[in-house]
């Protein structure tokens, strides 16, 4: 393009470089001595002029062909990319350039490149496990697997031993430990679970469901067991 210097009364139709159609608000002011130049009412600044056809005059604002020295660029914090959204370096921007002078590189998403597998824990007697999974660091959390498996609870034998693990808590509702299950244990197990003070001799048990808790589905069972229910001391029934 021809650079264009507007002087004399001559008069010419400015236009916006980008859109044609959207036009320009600008005033023409004396600049120096000699001719006249063209200036952005919205900011003061200088406009440099181009004719690309006759009688038409277009605009161009870049910051190379106007000369702008960024007064007013300021510093525009990056964003760090994620898994799933992009992000950009730090820069600086010019508002009257309208860019980014400096900086401001476009940072691709992670899309999870350093997750990594993790083993699976098989569950205990007494403590939960889960299955395999893979984990991913950058977002703090599993992308797939990590499921809980309940823990699978004690599997008593009638000596009160775990078949399991081999934990042994006494033959479950031989709450006073005398070798045997009858109306006495029942009633300290009762009394214990209404607050009464009673010398527990075999406090695990009272645990008589092997569920980890003492509470009314022991009082439950065991009376049942008394009862003469078929049931089994020592499991969740």
């Amino acid at each position: 393009a021809t650079k264009w210097t507007a002087t004399g009364t001559s008069t010419y139709e400015l236009k916006n470089k980008a859109n044609s159609a959207k036009g320009i608000n600008a005033n023409l002011r004396r600049n120096g001595s000699v001719g006249f130049a063209c200036y952005s009412t919205a900011t003061g600044k200088p406009l440099k002029l181009y004719k690309r056809v006759a009688g038409t005059i277009y605009y161009f604002t870049g910051a190379a062909e106007i000369g702008c020295n960024h007064p007013d660029a300021y510093n525009v914090a990056g964003k760090a990319p994620t898994c799933t959204e992009p992000g950009y370096t730090a820069g600086v921007y010019c508002p009257d350039c309208e860019e980014y002078i400096s900086g401001h590189e476009d940072l691709e998403a992670l899309n999870h490149e350093n997750a990594y597998d993790v083993d699976g824990k098989e569950p205990t007697c007494t403590e939960p496990g889960y299955t395999a999974g893979v984990y991913c660091p950058d977002c703090e959390e599993f992308l797939s697997g990590a499921e809980e498996i309940a823990a699978s609870g004690h599997d008593f034998d009638t000596n009160g031993v775990c078949t399991v693990c081999g934990a042994a808590i006494g033959m479950p509702g031989d709450v006073n430990g005398d070798g045997e299950i009858n109306t006495l244990d029942g009633l300290m197990l009762l009394r214990h679970l209404n607050d009464w003070q009673v010398n527990i001799a075999v406090p695990n048990a009272m645990d008589v469901n092997a569920d980890g808790e003492v509470n009314s589905l022991d009082g439950l069972m065991l009376m049942r067991y008394l009862n003469g229910w078929e049931v089994t001391l020592g499991k969740t029934n």
